[in-house]
């Protein structure tokens, strides 16, 4: 367990999201699923301004698949400061091959972004957060709050679509102050530039407290007001 050194502005760590955060597949999941039901083409979502189609293969499907990204906002990942960890927090980690690969097809430097450090018996898995107290039993909700119990000098920012006020509630009360959290619109669910900016000055410190819940918000056009 790390302790906090008296004075000492307490270091960031970022635990990051793949899907609907960073990639978005070219439909919902949903359309996806029935148009495999159906035998037919999924009704595609519409591409946004600054969106780029990259195909990527995503770990549990055997052919490649086109996503689609903001290079904007991957290349201001990779300008977050040196001495900010950045970790993977992604059902991804499933398939460590194939999250390096993407890492790699991203432009993201190999030792940039590790695989969060999982608790002792807690392994990675595919199915998503819930939204009720069972939460605190999920593999991420679990490696997030090993993660600051054991490293008490450290604040840590979750980014991530499913990721919202109700996680902070449901942490332990002396972890919350240092848990911050970014959950990106429901509807598009991609980060946007000034989300990314957002994050950067967290990560600088220029920003104290970054708690953002834009689930309940259709307001995209929220970046050209920030």
């Amino acid at each position: 367990m790390t302790n906090p050194v008296d004075g000492a502005a307490p270091r960031r760590a970022i635990f990051l999201d793949v899907d609907w955060t960073l990639l978005r597949p070219a439909a919902t999941a949903i359309e996806l699923w029935l148009a495999a039901l159906e035998k037919r083409q999924p009704s595609p979502l519409p591409v946004r301004a600054r969106e780029a189609p990259i195909t990527v293969q995503v770990p549990h499907h055997d052919r490649p698949g086109t996503m689609f990204h903001r290079p904007a906002v991957i290349r201001a990942i990779r300008n977050l400061p040196s001495e900010v960890e950045l970790f993977w927090l992604t059902s991804w980690m499933t398939n460590p091959d194939r999250l390096t690969q993407l890492q790699s097809q991203l432009g993201l430097p190999a030792g940039h972004i590790r695989p969060a450090p999982l608790p002792a018996t807690i392994a990675a898995g595919r199915i998503g957060l819930p939204s009720n107290a069972r939460l605190v039993q999920h593999w991420k909700f679990q490696t997030v709050a090993h993660y600051l119990r054991t490293h008490e000098d450290t604040h840590a920012l979750w980014v991530d679509d499913e990721v919202g006020h109700f996680v902070h509630h449901l942490l332990a009360a002396d972890l919350q102050p240092r848990l911050h959290y970014l959950r990106p619109a429901s509807w598009n669910s991609l980060l946007t530039e000034a989300d990314a900016a957002r994050i950067a000055r967290w990560a600088t410190e220029e920003l104290a407290v970054l708690r953002h819940d834009r689930n309940d918000h259709n307001d995209y056009g929220w970046e050209a007001r920030s």
